[in-house]
């Protein structure tokens, strides 16, 4: 679930251990067959009084904003032992340029994140981003969809994947984009697409000795195909099958490195999506999924794939949220070819008064890594409360507590993080 405010991504990396879930196929969910937008989840739902007016520019509107905190994080190095805690502020313009066409759609979005740490100032980071999305309604029942984003951004130190000994954390670009072609046939929908993704590792700086650590062994590509086709059973219930191949290719083969890290793997299934009396939306599916490696010895990853994405309207001021996600990842230790992880997660938001908007989540993340013997259980929790004053400003207040649990001695660690954020819009 989301939080509020730039403070809350102190944590959100920490949780996904650095991992990346994709969507297989959710361009399907473009197309309002059963889950028509009757229920609105609290976070999402607009409310004109409190809502940015924007800056309109012939057809598109411009929505500048700029967000502003300060955090207490109690281990900011991750580390089962010797923690250290340390205060930072963190300062993020972004603007939003959104089309008002009668037809179609063309977006952008730019943004820069800086933390300013108050002691330990090897960990400042300055991210930023660019990006755009459009759609081009070809007809009433066909749509073409396509996004295209860069971003240089700062790897967390307790991501599972890092490169351990560096002074400051590590640095990376990804490049990402993607195209999808969406197609109704009356009750029937289908959907295919391209989705692309490039890595590029900036070496670090040992902390002892200052020697170079090269991270080019981590730069590659993935590419993924997924595909969809549904059925509208009736008003409130579809079903789909659902599919996708993908390919992973790294920069650098052996013997430059030691290890072929490139893989090709599928993943299909079969699943429902629901609308139940419009307290109740969300979909789930059941499949098999496998990843299979080029480098002799490598053991390949397969096994049940399975997921669910779900909404309850408790009340109108009430939604609680269901996910389960598995996907099989990269990893970076010598002898383990990736890692299978199965993340579930619950949250609820609950809206105590027009302009205040309480949330909380909890979210349990098993890493089971191939080919050595590691697994890492992260369990996290987190609070938040939101103050609308104006159009213009909110306030937040998050608290997250993260804890992981590995199988490998010193990787275990628990972390505390609360933080006051500021958000000022036009």
């Amino acid at each position: 679930m989301r939080k509020f405010g730039v403070v809350s991504t102190a944590v959100a990396g920490v949780i996904a251990s650095g991992v990346i879930f994709p969507s297989v196929a959710g361009a399907d969910e473009n197309w309002p067959s059963v889950a028509d937008q009757r229920g609105v989840n609290v976070l999402d739902r607009e409310r004109p009084e409190f809502d940015a007016v924007g800056i309109r520019a012939g057809s598109f509107m411009v929505y500048p904003e700029l967000e502003t905190g300060v955090t207490l994080d109690d281990n900011i190095f991750g580390t089962q032992n010797n923690t250290e805690s340390d205060v930072y502020y963190t300062v993020s313009p972004n603007v939003s340029i959104e089309s008002d066409f009668g037809r179609h759609s063309l977006n952008f979005n730019g943004y820069t994140l800086s933390r300013f740490y108050d002691s330990d100032t090897s960990e400042d980071r300055f991210d930023w981003g660019v990006a755009a999305d459009g759609s081009l309604d070809v007809s009433q029942f066909t749509l073409i969809q396509a996004s295209i984003s860069y971003d240089q951004l700062t790897e967390d130190r307790t991501s599972t994947n890092r490169v351990a000994g560096g002074k400051e954390p590590t640095e990376y670009d990804l490049l990402a984009g993607n195209v999808t072609f969406n197609q109704r046939f009356n009750r029937m929908g289908a959907s295919i697409g391209a989705t692309y993704q490039q890595y590029d590792y900036d070496d670090d700086v040992a902390a002892v000795g200052g020697a170079v650590i090269d991270q080019d062994f981590r730069d590659h590509d993935k590419w993924e195909v997924p595909v969809r086709l549904s059925y509208d059973v009736s008003a409130d219930t579809s079903v789909f099958i659902r599919g996708a191949y993908n390919v992973r290719e790294y920069d650098q083969q052996p013997p430059v490195v030691a290890v072929n890290r490139d893989s090709d793997g599928y993943d299909v299934g079969v699943g429902a999506a629901f609308d139940i009396t419009n307290l109740v939306r969300g979909e789930a599916w059941v499949g098999y999924m496998s990843q299979d490696y080029d480098q002799v010895g490598f053991q390949d990853i397969d096994g049940l794939d399975f997921g669910l994405s779900g909404e309850w309207y408790a009340s109108e001021l009430t939604t609680i949220t269901a996910g389960i996600d598995r996907s099989i990842e990269e990893a970076t230790s010598g002898g383990a070819s990736g890692h299978l992880d199965t993340n579930y997660r619950v949250g609820v938001a609950h809206e105590l008064q027009r302009n205040l908007i309480l949330a909380a989540d909890a979210s349990y993340l098993d890493v089971a890594f191939e080919g050595i013997n590691r697994d890492d259980e992260t369990v996290s929790a987190g609070a938040g409360i939101q103050y609308l004053l104006n159009r213009n400003a909110d306030i937040a207040l998050n608290y997250d507590y993260v804890s992981r649990d590995s199988s490998v001695i010193g990787q275990d660690y628990d972390k505390s993080v609360v933080g006051l954020t500021l958000n000022l819009k036009l």
